[in-house]
């Protein structure tokens, strides 16, 4: 019986499970424009990117802060490194009679051992800048514009893939309303064939006004089915936009709206010139080419390193190893064959670049505002003319 009890919960539990999972989405604009800033796959790899220019930051910080470093290295030579030496002959020595002449054999010295043929090497090294030209600090600079041009193009990522989700919602509401339409002009194509039938079984009306009913019921049924297409296309759409599964249920609220009055235009060019997130990302990346400038003119200046090493290991050095020094490195390119300057033009080039992108973005701009509060005019002025008049059908996005 206990086992009947057990079986039965885990069936209610696995039921409730499923229907919490079919349980139908509900949308609105402000839930489509958070799913679309959260869930969007551009925005989460402009988020990434910008993960990696912060650690970019951290990585030009390192340089700094100097380094140390660890080194072990074991050599074996070929063979024992030692000094030969001659041996040296003393010339007979002649003593008086009775001793006479005295010879001394040569004398050999043995080879003095320089370095034995197993050499281990435990080194222990310090490195600290300290004079580069600024090029850390102009470096530390680059990196942080690279930082503030990303964080913008996350804005932009979320801001296109808001705009994108809005426009496939509003379509969809679109495609809704226009099914709606559909299925009531067929209830009413099929409530005047149902009267035409009557009145022709009443001798009011020929069989030609019901032949031209039904003829009309028909195309109005393909109409219903055309856009109730439409709509689950749209739908598919948004769930796509959205990255939802295909067969999750979803409920639209909200309905089309118009904006009560026309924006001044002056006003919204400032705030858009002011606020794109687009412009932002290419002022940074302006400011990032500059300061990339100056870094490398900062490497034609002297570079300045304090160094320091000791060696761990100390029992098997050959004689010529210090154990331990301290010292100052110093360099500076007299002859490069014209890389830097190379580098530098390079540089300057993206300055430029970056200059011509962003006037180009701005104008772009105002462009699509100025297009679209035209756009706005002419459907009001459309909708303000009076009954009778003809005007064009509405076309949306």
């Amino acid at each position: 019986m206990s086992r009947v009890i057990c079986l039965a919960l885990l069936l209610a539990l696995i039921a409730s499970c499923v229907s919490a999972d079919q349980a139908p989405v509900t949308l609105d604009l402000q839930s489509v424009a958070k799913m679309a800033g959260e869930r969007s796959l551009s925005v989460l790899s402009a988020k990434s990117d910008a993960l990696s220019a912060r650690q970019a930051v951290r990585e030009v910080r390192g340089y700094q802060q100097g380094s140390i470093q660890l080194k072990a290295e074991y050599l074996y030579l070929d063979d024992i490194i030692s000094t030969e030496t001659p041996a040296i002959t003393i010339p007979g020595i002649t003593l008086p009679a009775p001793i006479g002449t005295i010879s001394l054999p040569a004398i050999s010295i043995p080879p003095v051992e320089l370095a034995p043929r197993d050499l281990i090497h435990v080194k222990l090294q310090a490195g600290y800048p300290l004079y580069t030209g600024g090029k850390i600090s102009y470096g530390i600079g680059q990196a942080k514009h690279g930082v503030a041009a990303r964080d913008a193009l996350v804005d932009d990522s979320v801001a296109a893939s808001v705009e994108q989700c809005v426009d496939l919602y509003i379509g969809a509401i679109l495609a809704r309303e226009v099914a709606q339409v559909n299925r009531e002009a067929l209830n009413a194509y099929e409530e005047h064939l149902d009267q035409a039938r009557k009145a022709m079984s009443a001798g009011v009306v020929a069989e030609y006004d019901v032949v031209r009913a039904e003829s009309a019921v028909k195309d109005q049924e393909k109409r219903v089915t055309d856009a109730q297409n439409q709509f689950d296309l749209a739908m598919l759409a948004l769930r796509t936009g959205l990255r939802m599964p295909d067969d999750q249920q979803v409920e639209l609220q909200g309905a089309l709206f118009e904006i009560e009055h026309n924006p001044d235009r002056e006003s919204v060019l400032r705030q858009a010139s002011d606020t794109n997130s687009a412009l932002r990302a290419l002022e940074q990346k302006r400011l990032a080419a500059e300061a990339g400038r100056r870094v490398e003119q900062a490497s034609g200046k002297p570079q300045v390193l304090l160094i320091a090493q000791t060696e761990l290991a100390r029992g098997n050095l050959s004689q010529t190893d210090p154990k331990w020094f301290v010292g100052v490195d110093a360099s500076f390119d007299l002859f490069d064959g014209g890389v830097r300057n190379a580098r530098i033009a390079q540089r300057e080039s993206d300055v430029t670049r970056a200059e011509l992108e962003r006037e180009e973005v701005a104008d772009q701009i105002k462009l699509g505002i100025r297009s679209a509060l035209l756009d706005m005019e002419s459907a009001r002025s459309g909708r303000s003319r009076p009954r009778g008049t003809r005007r064009s059908s509405p076309v949306t996005r």
